[in-house]
């Protein structure tokens, strides 16, 4: 959120399918194109280049599973992701209520 500009609640609603990673045409460095649905309906931001590794790395997260597998902790025979536990294109990417964070000045 912190490299886009964003709203909590914009980024509450925010699912995979909206944001896509770009090329920017001035500086030639990756970014973020986000489509933000919120309060006046859909509109468009373009992030920072330090949004693009974190989001990356954020889809390539499995999503958590619980009581799914038994845990393995060896390096040697890891537990293998599964296909459908990564994230889908309607999935949230932030899944907790971002709203409901306050900061404390």
């Amino acid at each position: 959120m912190g490299n886009t500009g964003m709203r909590p609640d914009e980024a509450g609603n925010l699912q995979h399918r909206d944001v896509t990673v770009v090329t920017d045409p001035g500086s030639g460095q990756e970014i973020l194109e986000i489509e933000v649905r919120g309060k006046r309906g859909i509109g468009f931001c373009k992030s920072t280049t330090g949004a693009v590794r974190p989001y990356q790395r954020l889809l390539n997260r499995p999503k958590p599973k619980r009581g799914m597998q038994t845990r393995n902790r060896s390096k040697l025979n890891p537990n293998p992701v599964l296909p459908d536990e990564l994230p889908q294109p309607t999935d949230k990417v932030s899944p907790a209520a971002i709203s409901n964070y306050s900061i404390a000045f």
